[in-house]
């Protein structure tokens, strides 16, 4: 967000994001979001005035979402976990459920009442826990779901860290290190990101965790390959032969 285009929430109680794309909070620009919420003071600037204008970010933030989020932490991540209370509307309508035209107005009619004393008796509870500095109150179930979030924006930081092994007779290359990435991730229910980013990313990884820089020296079935010498996934990918004598293979790795 531009400091230009922070000029429109000056005066407003309420940032809105709909339909937010999975990289919503994963790419530049991820922080100001962050400070939208977080009481920092910022800038804005408005066309034909010269002087910037200070604001405070103060601003709840809804963000409605189909996908799974990743964040980008950029090593903040307690600051992140601060500030997450995850909603999830689960149920999916049934296929022979009547549709009622025009639905939000249906229940601003006939439930009204009922709806504006829900939100009221929140809104007292929310008031009690500031005025006690407690913040939002979570349930354990809430608070798994922004670990979750957490472990999810990092998958290839924690892929790295717990499924790979120094192993100075070894060798893996970038194509086996993504393919084991990618189950890891299916097997979390997660969503893996393009082998591209993948390469991008877990190279600078594998360096600060292991120590071992990319190499275009290793080789499969005589070809050349990109990948890493001295390091194993601590799972290896099966392959035919390693079905065959499944037994023996795991032997070898006790």
């Amino acid at each position: 967000m531009s400091v230009l285009s922070r000029c429109g929430l000056i005066g407003k109680l309420l940032v809105h994001v709909v339909e937010a794309t999975e990289d919503f909070l994963n790419q530049d620009g991820a922080e100001v979001v962050k400070s939208l919420c977080g009481h920092d003071s910022m800038d804005a600037e408005k066309k034909h005035v010269n002087e910037p204008l200070a604001f405070e970010g103060r601003y709840p933030i809804v963000i409605i979402t189909n996908e799974q989020l990743r964040v980008r932490l950029a090593g903040d991540e307690e600051a992140w976990e601060r500030r997450f209370v995850i909603i999830v509307c689960p149920q999916a309508r049934p296929d022979d459920a009547e549709i009622i035209d025009n639905f939000d107005e249906a229940l601003g009619r006939e439930e009204g009442e009922g709806i504006l004393a829900w939100m009221i008796e929140g809104a007292q509870k929310h008031w009690e826990e500031l005025r006690t500095h407690r913040g939002f109150s979570v349930t354990p179930t809430q608070r798994a779901r922004v670990t979750e979030l957490l472990a999810r924006s990092k998958a290839i930081e924690t892929f790295v860290q717990t499924q790979i092994q120094k192993d100075p007779k070894r060798n893996v290359t970038v194509g086996e290190l993504y393919d084991a990435y990618a189950r890891y991730c299916v097997s979390k229910e997660w969503t893996p990101t393009t082998e591209r980013k993948f390469e991008e990313a877990s190279q600078h990884l594998i360096l600060r965790h292991w120590g071992t820089p990319k190499s275009h020296s290793l080789e499969r079935n005589k070809k050349g390959k990109r990948g890493y010498w001295g390091i194993a996934l601590v799972k290896p990918l099966e392959t035919a032969s390693d079905v065959e004598t499944d037994e023996e293979t795991d032997d070898s790795l006790l």
